[in-house]
C-alpha cells in the first residue's frame, strides 16, 4: 500500500512538473515569435520572397488558415492559397533586417 502510494506521488510530481517545463517553454517560443500579415500574390514575388528569407538563419512558418509551411520552402508556399494574405510568423526577436527586406510584402 505504501509503495503504491509513493508510485503514484511521484507519477503526480513528475507530471506537475513536465507540464510546468512544457509552458515555460512554450511561453519562451511564443514571446520570441513576431506575426505579419503578408501577400504573395504572384510567382515572382514568392521566388524573391524566399530568397530574402533564406539568408537568415532561424526559423520561419507561414500560415493559412489551418495550413503552416515552412516559409522556406516553395513547394511549401504554392501549396497555400495565395489570392489571400497569408501570416508569417517569425521565431526570433532580433528580425529588424528581415522586416526591412520583406517590407513590399507587408500588408498595410
Amino acid at each position: 500500500d505504501k509503495v503504491s502510494f509513493m508510485k503514484k506521488f511521484f507519477a503526480i510530481i513528475f507530471l506537475f512538473v513536465f507540464k510546468s517545463i512544457f509552458v515555460y517553454l512554450q511561453e519562451l517560443i511564443y514571446c520570441n515569435m513576431k506575426s505579419i500579415v503578408i501577400l504573395l500574390n504572384t510567382t515572382d514575388s514568392v521566388k524573391n520572397f524566399v530568397s530574402i528569407i533564406s539568408k537568415y538563419d532561424f526559423e520561419m512558418d507561414l500560415r493559412s488558415g489551418r495550413y503552416v509551411v515552412d516559409a522556406k520552402s516553395l513547394l511549401g508556399i504554392f501549396s497555400l492559397d495565395l489570392n489571400k494574405p497569408v501570416v508569417l510568423e517569425i521565431y526570433a526577436t532580433d528580425c529588424d533586417e528581415l522586416i526591412k527586406e520583406i517590407s513590399p510584402y507587408i500588408c498595410k
